[in-house]
C-alpha cells in the first residue's frame, strides 16, 4: 500500500507526487453498493475499470510526468419490484377497498430479452416481490388461476391501483428499474365470468308456472 484517499463531493480522487513505476488501485465501495461491470464500450475515459471480485484495477505503468485520469469506478444499488394480485369484483380495473387478495398465483420474472430469471407465488395478502435485481429492464408475467380472467389494464391515472397484466399474455409492460429503486406498482386483477338465462315456455294454462 502506497497511499489511501477518499472521493470528494464530486466523486473525484487523485494520487499525486508518485514516483514513476507500476501501480494498481483498490476501491472500497460504500455499504450497500455493488461494482458495475468493467471495460464496457470503447472509451476508457468514461467506463469502469475495476474487477467486480477483487475490487482492483489491473496494474498500470506510470512514466515520469504522466497524469493518467482514466481509472474510474461505477457503483450501483440493487433494485426490486412487486406488488399484488386481487379479485376485481366490480370489474373496474382498480384495487378497491374490500376487494380480496388472490393467494398462490405464480408470478415469473423475465429480462427485457425474454430470459426467465425467477418465479414466486403470491402470499396470503396477494403480494409478491422480486429482490436483488440489477438496474435494467424486466417483464413480469402472471399466471391467471383456472376459471378466472385478467381484468383490463392501465385503467385510470394511479398506477399503484390499476392492473398491469395483459389480459391475454399475462405480461406487464417493460419495467425499467434504476439503481436502488423499488417499484411496487406491478399488479394484476382477476375476475370470474358470470352467466344468466334459462327458458321460454308456452304457458298453456296461463298459471305463470312451468308445469
Amino acid at each position: 500500500i502506497v497511499a489511501t484517499t477518499t472521493t470528494d463531493t464530486t466523486g473525484t480522487y487523485a494520487f499525486t507526487g508518485l514516483n514513476p513505476g507500476t501501480y494498481l488501485l483498490e476501491f472500497a465501495p460504500p455499504a450497500g453498493h455493488m461494482i458495475t461491470d468493467r471495460d464496457i464500450g470503447l472509451d476508457d475515459t468514461v467506463d469502469s475499470d475495476v474487477d467486480v471480485a477483487t475490487r482492483r484495477t489491473v496494474p498500470t505503468r506510470l512514466d515520469g510526468g504522466e497524469n493518467d485520469l482514466t481509472w474510474d469506478l461505477g457503483v450501483y444499488q440493487l433494485a426490486s419490484l412487486g406488488d399484488r394480485v386481487w379479485y376485481d369484483q366490480d370489474l373496474d380495473g382498480l384495487q378497491d377497498d374490500g376487494e380480496a387478495p388472490v393467494v398462490g398465483v405464480e408470478v415469473r420474472l423475465f429480462t427485457a430479452g425474454g430470459t426467465s430469471l425467477a418465479s414466486t407465488t403470491t402470499d396470503n395478502d396477494g403480494l409478491y416481490r422480486f429482490d436483488a435485481l440489477r438496474p435494467g429492464g424486466y417483464v413480469v408475467q402472471f399466471s391467471v388461476p383456472n376459471g378466472y380472467t385478467a381484468t383490463a389494464r392501465d385503467i385510470g391515472a394511479d398506477d399503484a391501483l390499476d392492473a398491469d397484466a395483459h389480459p391475454v399474455t399475462g405480461q406487464s409492460p417493460l419495467v425499467q428499474l434504476t439503481s436502488g429503486e423499488h417499484d411496487p406498482s406491478i399488479d394484476a386483477g382477476v375476475y370470474q365470468r358470470a352467466s344468466i338465462g334459462d327458458r321460454v315456455w308456452e304457458d298453456i294454462d296461463l298459471d305463470g308456472v312451468i308445469a
